[in-house]
Parts: C-alpha cells; structure tokens; sequence
C-alpha cells in the first residue's frame, strides 16, 4: 500500500482509497482511477468528468454526466464492506446545487441502494443526506458543505450485519464526529454490488468536484478523522 499525499492519513482498516491528486490513484488523464488501498479499479462511465486544479487543488469535476464506478464485480466491491463498522470520507468542492444527486452509493442487486448498504445524496440545501437498510430505510443528514470551498465531510456508521440498531455519526473539516441517525429497521444488510460516485439511485450530480474518497471498515475516532483531515487540509485549501 503506497501513499503519496501524505504519510499521515490512518491505514489500519483503510479498505479504499481514491486521490485524484496522487498520479498512482488518477494519472490526471483517461478513464481509470485506481484505488490505492486494495487496488480496486474504476472506470468513468458517460463523459469524462474533466481533471484540473479547482480552487488549487487537483480534483475531477461533476457534468451531469460522467461518474465513476468500480468494475471488479462483488469480489473486490465486498472489500469495502459498508454492512459492517463503517467510516465514509469524501472531500468535496461545495456549489449551489439546484437538484438533489447521489453523490456516493453502494449499487443495490436485491433492492435500492438506499435499502442495502449505503446511498448519500447531496441535497439543495447543501447537506448529505445517507441511507440504509431494508425496508423502512434508516437515515441521517450532515451539516451544510460551505460553497466556493472545500470541505472533508465524513460519515460513520455501526455494524448492520445483524439485527442491532446502526448508530450513525458525521464530521465536518476534522470536527468531532456528532450523531446524526435515526433507526427504523431491525433486518439485517443484504451485500450491495459495485460502488458508485457522483451517481446513483437519485441521478448523476452536475456541479461541484471530488478530490478523494476514502472508506474504512471500521469506525474512526475522534482523533483519527482530526488526523486524516490534517494531513491533507494544507492541499485543498483548508
């Protein structure tokens, strides 16, 4: 496992890892960006969703066309088990958004996304809304991303594999995780199939950009999400 941005970012339980500022991860063209934890490929379907520098970072920009989307099938997509003790790490470029997008999703195979493992929608309002298990789904909503910059908003969640009720936290820019989540189902998760970014059960976003993406099979502490978000706020602005 080769870092580049940083070698400050938590590794223990890091289960995927995307870095469009890190040419091992995304060469800053083509259409295949490489998970740098498990070495899970993605491949951009649609238009290419277009590579610069956003506010001085590089980073690869939504058009209400392009999304990225893992294509090992289960077998690799299995490795980043969001059913289980979870932490979901994107760093985003905040826009005014006009429509409510899936901006992170696990592809539903039995039901919805948002009725297996995960589903995150970025809303109008500028929050993330996220989504889980059958069938009465459970969710939970983030504070606001902050337009015009960029923000590392993280979610966590606890196992559903069983019958216990998830417990579900955000953290906004490092902060101390809050909880957030309210639980209305008991079943337990069925596997979702490949992950999905910038797409989903709620449509392809058109504004703002991604500059990493990083998932756990754990649960980060307090400390360690403070840890993550220093060793990478200094590249994008923050």
């Amino acid at each position: 496992m080769a870092f580049h941005h940083s070698p400050k970012i938590i590794t223990d339980g890091l289960a995927l890892s995307l870095d469009a500022g890190d040419k091992n991860s995304y060469p800053e063209s083509g259409t295949t960006w490489t998970d740098l934890a498990n070495g899970i490929s993605f491949s951009c379907i649609n238009t290419l969703t277009p590579f610069s520098n956003v506010s001085g970072a590089p980073a690869l920009s939504f058009n209400a066309s392009g999304y990225w989307q893992s294509t090992g099938g289960t077998s690799q997509s299995d490795k980043v088990n969001i059913a289980g003790d979870t932490t979901v790490i994107l760093w985003l470029y905040g826009y005014d958004l006009s429509v409510r997008k899936t901006i992170f999703e696990k592809v539903g195979n039995t039901y919805n996304s948002y009725q297996q493992e995960i589903a995150v929608t970025w809303e109008t309002a500028e929050h993330l809304s996220w989504y889980s298990r059958y069938n009465t789904y459970s969710y939970a909503t983030t504070s606001a991303l902050d337009i015009g910059e960029w923000n590392m908003m993280a979610i966590k969640m606890s196992t559903g594999e069983g019958a216990a009720a998830r417990t579900g936290f955000y953290s906004k820019n490092g902060s101390d995780w809050t909880s957030a989540w309210t639980s209305r189902s008991s079943t337990a998760i069925t596997k979702a199939g490949d992950i999905r970014i910038g797409s989903g059960y709620a449509g392809t976003v058109v504004d703002g950009a991604v500059g990493a993406v990083h998932c756990y099979n754990k649960m980060l502490t307090d400390a360690e999400i403070k840890q993550n978000f220093n060793a990478q706020r200094s590249r994008f602005g923050v």
